[in-house]
């Protein structure tokens, strides 16, 4: 849950515009997460979940669920997985990020995020291509092209910004700069598509906890689950956006071996619901 000073569990709370509703039709499975930051030798703890429905038998108008991630280079498994190495001995950074296009007419009206938290500084969804924002104009390390039916257009890259004698900071600074230019062209030439940042990463996100174990004497920092609270975006069939990750550990890693090898997952989540009153749109798509 999130900390009383971030609105606690209100932070939780995932609900639709009047009138709108996700339809269920099979069996609901509900899921958690706990972080149990006692000292390793803690007696065995006794922990519940409480999840709350509203539902309702009247028609509604539907609420679909969108799913993209970044896949710069060979996943691991059948996910959105792949590792990145953060050496002990001195502080390193990435930029990871992915385009596509979108299928069909509709409108966001909730999004968040998946990551791993201590090894991301931010996360953007932007509504411009890899081309207007210049990422493939920044040396890639690895990168990934295809043309699917469900994934139109989709291009993905990652670039070891330390190798490039980049941060993450200059980095942010670089992709912003080039919006900037997109937004000015936009405003010259007349665009569908409004370059735009559509969501960000709550950064208000960390909890400080004491600990006397020697395991977690660098790890008292404990992420909190604190969702973004970004706009409604309307998006129209065929707009091409951005998600882009910057990693950069956010305390020193811990390490048995001289580096840690971190498993990452960079998801954008969105809730959408149609544009136009009665319009089609899919339960539920995914561009990865």
């Amino acid at each position: 849950q999130c900390v009383a000073s971030s609105g606690g569990t209100d932070c939780l709370i995932r609900a639709f515009p009047t009138g709108y509703g996700m339809r269920v039709t099979d069996p609901m499975r509900t899921m958690f997460d706990l972080n149990d930051v006692r000292p390793s030798d803690s007696p065995p703890l006794t922990f519940y979940s409480k999840h709350s429905y509203k539902w309702t038998r009247t028609q509604q108008r539907p609420v679909g669920k969108f799913m993209t991630a970044t896949m710069p280079f060979a996943p691991i498994g059948n996910h959105d997985d792949f590792f990145l190495l953060f050496p002990h001995a001195h502080k390193q950074e990435y930029m990871t990020w992915s385009t596509s296009a979108f299928s069909y007419d509709a409108s966001f009206v909730r999004m968040y995020w998946h990551t791993h938290h201590k090894h991301t500084s931010d996360m953007w969804v932007i509504s411009a291509n890899a081309s207007q924002l210049g990422l493939r104009e920044v040396p890639q390390t690895g990168s990934l092209t295809m043309n699917l039916p469900w994934a139109p257009h989709y291009d993905a890259g990652y670039v070891d910004l330390t190798a490039q004698k980049l941060s993450t900071a200059t980095a942010m600074e670089y992709v912003l700069d080039r919006l900037d230019k997109a937004q000015l062209q936009c405003a010259a030439r007349g665009c569908t598509n409004e370059p735009r940042v559509r969501c960000m990463m709550n950064k208000d996100r960390w909890e400080e906890l004491p600990t006397d174990d020697a395991y977690w004497t660098h790890s008292s920092l404990k992420e909190r689950y604190h969702a973004p609270h970004c706009a409604r975006w309307d998006f129209k069939n065929g707009d091409e956006y951005t998600i882009i990750a910057f990693h950069s550990p956010v305390e020193k890693p811990r390490t048995r071996d001289g580096a840690d090898h971190m498993w990452m997952h960079v998801v954008f989540y969105g809730l959408y619901v149609p544009t136009e009153e009665g319009a089609y749109i899919p339960h539920a798509y995914s561009t990865t």
